[in-house]
């Protein structure tokens, strides 16, 4: 049952008013687009709400070490960047703890950060890393200065894609790459698929059309799109776990070398779990044109 007198909103990427409900949490309506497909919230959340509180933020100890175990996603995000852009200046906006630009600096990238979160910018910055501890939108950086921007799990956090996605074109030179790795929805979403949707920390799920009605709009040209079940992502993820059971060690090694395993034990995830529309890891890659 759907919260009486919502104050729907119009979609942020197409601008139209034309909302398909999917479900209420927390006082608020995840909304699918009927228009382009893009799922967004309404009502608008009152400005700094949506990031939670200090409480529900883990501490730099425990985020670099989340972090570390994704060092090898981070890894394959660079050498993804490495096929256009080989060397140059890279900007993460929302760097966390920084582990992201120490790879890209470990691969002769030039690294600056951007996290809005204080104690996890002071780590970046005892780690001896360039942040800086302001929004994007505040339009602060030099125009034409980065090559390259990432954008890793900080998309659904944007209170306005547009304007941000705005604001990086302003920064970004010509023929320079963005990276964005987030959370992709099919047509549909059910609230008991996930425990706890994180809504309205959460503000934006990209739908299948988002990020090309993002670059129609922007000059911009989307170059490359990977999509992966998001429970093939936990399931390598977990691959890098230690553990000294030789029951576990069996089950990762036919994981990791028995082709197409896998993707199959994420499917069967999937349809234990209920799951109607699967949810997927998107990573996109959106170059600006000159």
């Amino acid at each position: 049952m759907l919260p009486e007198n919502i104050e729907f909103v119009p979609c942020d990427i197409c601008n139209e008013n034309s909302p398909v409900p999917m479900f209420e949490e927390n006082g608020f309506i995840l909304n699918r687009c009927n228009q382009c497909g893009h799922f967004y919230v309404s009502p608008r959340p009152s400005s700094g709400s949506n990031h939670g509180s200090e409480e529900e933020i883990p501490s730099p100890s425990i985020h670099v070490s989340d972090e570390l175990r994704r060092k090898p996603t981070f890894e394959r995000y660079v050498n993804y960047i490495k096929r256009y852009v080989p060397k140059g200046k890279w900007l993460d906006i929302g760097c966390g703890c920084g582990t992201l630009l120490q790879v890209a600096s470990q691969n002769g990238f030039e690294v600056e950060g951007v996290e809005i979160s204080p104690d996890r910018l002071a780590y970046c910055r005892d780690a001896g890393l360039k942040a800086y501890g302001r929004d994007i939108e505040a339009d602060l950086l030099p125009p034409s200065s980065y090559d390259v921007i990432s954008l890793i799990n900080v998309f659904s956090h944007l209170r306005s894609p547009i304007t941000t996605f705005s604001s990086i074109h302003r920064i970004l030179r010509g023929n320079g790459v963005i990276l964005v790795a987030t959370s992709e929805l099919g047509k549909k979403a059910y609230k008991d698929e996930v425990e706890n949707w994180h809504i309205p920390d959460h503000l934006h799920f990209a739908g299948p059309n988002t990020f090309q009605s993002i670059a129609s709009k922007l000059n911009l040209k989307v170059s490359y799109v990977s999509r992966s079940l998001t429970q093939k992502i936990v399931l390598s993820e977990k691959l890098y776990y230690r553990s000294n059971h030789a029951l576990v060690q069996l089950i990762k090694m036919m994981l990791q070398y028995i082709p197409g395993l896998i993707d199959l034990t994420a499917g069967i995830m999937c349809l234990s779990k209920g799951y109607r529309y699967q949810r997927h890891e998107v990573v996109v890659l959106l170059h600006r044109r000159i």
